[in-house]
């Protein structure tokens, strides 16, 4: 398993990924030490095909997988099954009890976000590793239970390699586990 450090760096990337259109400047973040090579791992043939992305085909990508019905949604609601209201209830009540708990507030983008969108998740999850034991627990209460999910659509519906990297890494670095 990929430790704790390794994971926060991956999780805000993801965080990223999943809230801001793709540009130039995530584009030059991507292709810095050590983060395109781990995407080549799972996804081989990134590196070469990172300094030729065209951003806005990335980011009409970005709008069908996030913003349109039938993509990939990043929300837990939408993968977790049981009843909505509660399920969000309960979402929203432990991500404000984690951020508390982090003296976390919300970034502008954040601020915008449902409390159960994975953006936002990912962002509470990675400042939580900093402690792993606390981390670890927020892992398995916030992603273990959908992300798997949500990781194996997105890698399905992704045109472009980012996308499917995103999602195999996902896959690979989230805890499976159950609430």
């Amino acid at each position: 398993m990929i430790g704790a450090t390794e994971r926060a760096i991956l999780y805000r990337l993801f965080a990223r990924l999943l809230t801001e259109e793709p540009d130039a400047a995530l584009l030059t973040l991507l292709g810095s030490a050590g983060i395109v090579e781990v995407l080549d791992q799972v996804e081989p043939g990134l590196a070469a095909w990172l300094p030729e992305a065209d951003t806005a085909a990335l980011r009409i990508e970005f709008a069908r997988l996030f913003l349109l019905p039938r993509g990939a949604a990043p929300y837990a609601s939408a993968w977790i099954k049981g009843e909505r209201d509660r399920l969000v209830e309960q979402l929203a009540a432990f991500t404000h009890r984690a951020m508390a708990a982090l003296d976390m507030t919300q970034t502008r983008v954040q601020g915008q976000l449902s409390l159960d969108h994975l953006g936002l998740l990912l962002a509470i999850t990675a400042e939580a590793l900093t402690e792993p034991e606390l981390g670890a627990h927020i892992e398995r209460q916030l992603l273990g239970p959908w992300v798997h999910r949500f990781a194996a659509a997105l890698t399905a519906q992704a045109e472009s390699p980012l996308y499917r990297a995103a999602g195999l890494l996902l896959s690979t670095t989230v805890p499976s586990e159950s609430l």
